[in-house]
């Protein structure tokens, strides 16, 4: 599964347990394995 995919992937599983307001993209880096830079890439 390429990056892009893992990272939609995750954000709705999260959106979906937690609120699309209480994720955040440091949540988000942390759950992934990545840091934010390269979410923002």
């Amino acid at each position: 599964m390429d990056t892009r995919n893992r990272i939609a992937e995750k954000a709705e599983e999260l959106y979906m347990r937690f609120g699309i307001r209480s994720v955040s993209m440091e949540n988000m880096a942390e759950e992934l394995g990545m840091s934010k830079k390269t979410l923002y890439q």
